[in-house]
């Protein structure tokens, strides 16, 4: 990736490791300079002996939904289809989904991005799969 791309640093290290969601991390801009997260999930069992290209990623696992109240987003969502909580902090940053795919909702009064400290904004998107609907504005509108 150094060779496309200059890795964001999280403190003096380059590769994040997040013990408690047993993965590890890296982070960098893209064109639009979005910070974009590359996760590596051990509880997935997907091993490569390849060297990394494209082909090896395997989904978007994480989208961030930026709010300024997290549980009227978490309730939103829910009333589409029921969503696991996978970990809660419901004042300052929610995960939900699996390992599989996260929904990241994040109270931009109290976070930043990780791993830079930047400001958070909303961005517009729609899902189409498991759960459809567009996030518009900050909010959840049904398709």
């Amino acid at each position: 990736m150094q060779k496309r791309v200059a890795i964001l640093p999280d403190g003096e290290n380059l590769i994040s490791n997040f013990e408690s969601w047993n993965a590890k991390a890296i982070y960098f801009y893209d064109a639009d300079k979005n910070i974009v997260e590359f996760i590596a999930r051990k509880d997935l069992n997907q091993n490569s002996v390849e060297q990394f290209s494209a082909k090896e990623i395997i989904s978007i696992s994480e989208i961030a939904m930026v709010t300024t109240t997290i549980s009227p987003l978490y309730e939103a969502i829910y009333r589409i289809k029921y969503i696991y909580i996978f970990d809660v902090n419901i004042n300052r940053f929610c995960a939900l989904g699996n390992h599989d795919g996260l929904f990241i909702l994040i109270d931009k009064t109290v976070k930043t991005w990780h791993p830079t400290g930047e400001s958070v904004h909303t961005a517009d998107f729609m899902i189409k799969g498991d759960y459809n609907f567009k996030y518009i504005a900050g909010e959840v509108l049904s398709t």
